[in-house]
């Protein structure tokens, strides 16, 4: 996937979020403290929370991934995702530093996450679409 192409296919953080959900909950939202999955729906002011209306609860689908409690804009963790997958060799702390404008603190954090997760069952789905064999146009 090219640049543009990953701009194309998630223009926003919102759409990058709706992508996780897609691969990783199949549009299924679960709450965690109730187990209802009629009744779960994405907040509208946090796109990162979800609400279950009937132990009205708040909870985050992004518990036990690389993403929990990130206030990194996820469409720099996917963009860092996508220059991992496809580097030809390592990608430093330094170089991502650059690329995305964040701090040498965060550009390290997300690439020792991101390294530890490639081993994780849970988050293949969302690796896949950035393998260089699964273009999507």
């Amino acid at each position: 996937m090219t640049f543009f192409e990953f701009l194309a296919k998630f223009p926003t953080e919102i759409a990058v979020i709706d992508y996780f959900y897609n691969a990783r909950y199949h549009n299924t939202l679960t709450c965690p403290h109730c187990g209802a999955q009629v009744k779960v729906y994405r907040d509208k002011q946090r796109s990162k929370v979800c609400h279950c209306r009937c132990c009205d609860n708040s909870f985050s689908p992004f518990t036990n991934t690389i993403f929990n409690k990130s206030r990194t804009d996820m469409r720099k963790w996917f963009y860092t995702i996508h220059l991992v997958l496809n580097a030809k060799r390592k990608v430093s702390g330094c170089q991502l530093q650059r690329e995305l404008g964040v701090t040498y603190k965060t550009a390290w954090r997300m690439l020792r996450l991101i390294r530890k997760a490639m081993g994780n069952d849970d988050m293949q789905k969302v690796f896949e679409c950035f393998h260089l064999s699964a273009i999507v146009a």
